[in-house]
């Protein structure tokens, strides 16, 4: 995936919550490219992939199959000395519910590995949080926990000569809990983080903002928000957002 393989997502904060016992399960499968930059034993990559995910919600006592197709794209950088390598990695998709309900799934995952041989095209491990707003009929439902993930790829010729390019596929499983912003302490509260709802969505990120680049940053609240995020495949023209 762009990077071929590194698809594979705590911040404990006293202001957030957890819904009862609800929890997510789920497994995902990411098909596309990477294209990468070497400079040294630097690697910088931007990555594009179809993906789908399916798990199950349970959600007070109820489980909600679902099944959901969509994209991911996103960033990293790697070490070929030390085989590092993290990435930001925001997807989108769209699907039903077992019951034939809609569900809409956005979010953002930040994988990291120490046994990645970019160089090599061997992608490994890799692991890392994430946060994902589940829009169940239209209602966003706040997960968040851990993924986990591998991937295979190899090297195709690039598009762009100055660059080397995978194409691969990333399987990964997902497993968190349901939260939510707490409960503002007043009516005047109330009607203050109404009016900001950025903020609320923001505190239940279980990494810094800071250690995200600015982009997908944007892109990942933007997606967590909004019930409506443009559904594109490799299969239609996608292109990651430019680099800072």
């Amino acid at each position: 995936m762009r990077i071929g393989g590194i698809v594979v997502g705590l911040l404990a904060l006293c202001c957030i919550s957890t819904l009862g016992q609800g929890t997510i399960q789920a497994e995902g499968i990411g098909t596309g490219e990477a294209v990468l930059w070497f400079a040294g034993t630097k690697v910088t990559a931007e990555f594009v992939a179809d993906f789908s995910i399916t798990g199950t919600l349970n959600l007070d006592g109820e489980s909600f199959g679902f099944t959901a197709n969509g994209w991911a794209r996103g960033d990293g950088d790697a070490d070929t000395a030390t085989l590092a390598l993290n990435a930001w990695i925001t997807f989108s998709a769209r699907g039903t519910t077992d019951a034939g309900h809609e569900i809409r799934v956005h979010g953002g995952m930040t994988p990291t590995s120490v046994d990645a041989d970019v160089a090599g095209g061997a992608m490994g491990s890799a692991s890392g949080d994430f946060l994902a707003t589940l829009f169940l009929d239209g209602d966003p439902i706040y997960v968040r926990g851990s993924a986990e993930g591998s991937a295979t790829g190899g090297f195709v010729p690039p598009d762009d000569p100055l660059t080397m390019q995978v194409e691969g596929q990333a399987t990964f499983n997902m497993e968190g809990t349901v939260v939510t912003p707490s409960a503002p302490a007043s009516d005047e509260a109330a009607a203050e983080e109404a009016s900001d709802a950025p903020d609320a969505v923001s505190e239940l990120l279980p990494w810094g903002p800071e250690e995200w680049p600015e982009h997908l940053l944007d892109e990942l609240l933007s997606i967590l928000r909004t019930l409506e995020s443009q559904i594109q495949t490799q299969s239609e023209t996608v292109e990651a957002p430019p680099a800072d």
